[in-house]
């Protein structure tokens, strides 16, 4: 029980100071009511508003404390993260782009020597390659980072540049289009021996080894239909040449393309579709696959065959690992000597057919004038006679021309084949 002094005076007693401020402030408000002026009641109050403020301002100097202790967390974490950020970003890189790895300097030159025929003329070459960027490649493993790997060279290795450079120097003394050019590099890269061995793995899905890069398929001189797909394009895109890769999952095979105008494409993909692993014209398309890998070519553009193996699915038009560049308009002279050969095809058959036909009914009135002159029926054996004769001049004319239209189909099928 408060007991009060008989002044209603709290400033002598001692309890007041052990109240509460809220306790305090019910006693002062009492003790006002009564009279507005009581000096030790204001004085009290003024004390208790007095440490309110100051506690007030510093709860709101914590409250800034720790606001600023937060942005200085925040700021650590955001700092940390960045560095995390680019540490991620900088390995990427290095994956992706190789060229920013440590190129080993030249070392262990091997020389070596490429023997090729284009359109009835024999070709040579040779190249410096060296081990320490043959073992390069080889470390790089590409297929645990895709086709752009494949397609891209060091910096400091100028193979391509070397090799697209010789290929110009030997074709620009044959007097070669750009287009003709193009060709000349194909069929190089064409005549450079298919790996059966590692090609047959493939097939049967035994294989161990990774896939050769461009540079590892000229330093053995031997690859399968990726390896030398990748080269033909490394080699075509370097010529400026849009390029593309054509894939065919379900017989586990793989074409190179080069664009060319969309009329003529394979599969209406923009690009015309190049074989690595046969002699082949750009644009003839693969009948078959084998058991090895080896694709069987034929002269049929475009399309396979009715009775061919189905190649699968393909990506049409779609550069697998390729760049856009200039288009193959040579594809067209190559479209012009199919129709040719289709056209001279058609006529040889009909001639020979003709030829056929003649020689039976010129076997036949050969008996009937045997008949006839042991008859001693010579009336019917000599009106028989110039109808003979006429006959056998015709069809001699007409083995002629079919003879003429057999050259001329060979010369045709020598220009399609290279």
């Amino acid at each position: 029980m408060i007991r009060k002094n008989k002044n209603n005076d709290f400033e002598n007693s001692d309890f007041f100071s052990k109240l509460n401020d809220r306790d305090k402030l019910y006693f002062i408000e009492k003790i006002l009511k009564q009279n507005l002026n009581n000096k030790w009641a204001l004085n009290q109050l003024g004390i208790i508003d007095s440490k309110y403020n100051k506690q007030k301002e510093i709860d709101k100097q914590q409250v800034s404390l720790n606001d600023d202790r937060g942005k200085r967390g925040n700021g650590w974490r955001r700092f940390i993260k960045w560095i995390i950020v680019f540490f991620v970003v900088f390995f990427v890189y290095l994956s992706f782009f190789p060229e920013n790895e440590t190129f080993p300097e030249s070392s262990g030159a091997k020389k070596v020597s490429y023997k090729w025929n284009y359109r009835d003329q024999n070709y040579n070459l040779n190249l410096t390659l060296y081990k320490s960027s043959y073992d390069y490649y080889v470390a790089e493993n590409c297929d645990s980072v895709g086709y752009d790997c494949f397609l891209e060279f060091n910096s400091k290795d100028n193979s391509i540049d070397q090799l697209v450079s010789d290929l110009y120097k030997v074709g620009r003394k044959a007097d070669l289009s750009n287009d003709k050019l193009a060709e000349l590099a194909i069929s190089f890269v064409q005549n450079i021996p298919y790996d059966k061995k590692k090609g047959q793995a493939a097939v049967n899905g035994t294989l161990k080894d990774s896939n050769r890069h461009p540079y590892e398929v000229l330093y053995d001189k031997k690859g399968k239909c990726d390896e030398k797909s990748f080269l033909i394009d490394a080699i075509l895109a370097k010529m400026g040449y849009g390029t593309t890769l054509f894939l065919h999952k379900q017989d586990k095979h793989m074409t190179a393309g080069v664009k060319c105008p969309v009329q003529y494409s394979t599969y209406g993909s923009g690009y015309c579709i190049i074989e690595s692993t046969q002699v082949s014209r750009i644009g003839v398309a693969p009948l078959s696959v084998n058991s090895l890998g080896l694709a069987s070519v034929g002269n049929s553009l475009f399309s396979y065959s009715s009775d061919s193996i189905n190649l699968g699915s393909v990506i049409q038009g779609e550069s697998v690992a390729g760049e856009d560049g200039n288009s193959y308009q040579s594809i067209n002279e190559i479209v012009k000597i199919k129709n040719d050969i289709e056209a001279v095809g058609r006529a040889l058959a009909e001639t020979k057919n003709r030829v056929d036909s003649n020689q039976n009914t010129l076997s036949m009135y050969s008996r009937q004038m045997d008949i006839y002159k042991l008859q001693g029926n010579y009336w019917s054996y000599n009106n028989l006679v110039p109808v003979y004769n006429n006959l056998l001049n015709e069809t001699n004319n007409r083995i002629n021309l079919y003879n003429q239209y057999v050259e001329q189909y060979n010369n045709l099928l020598k220009q399609y084949y290279w």
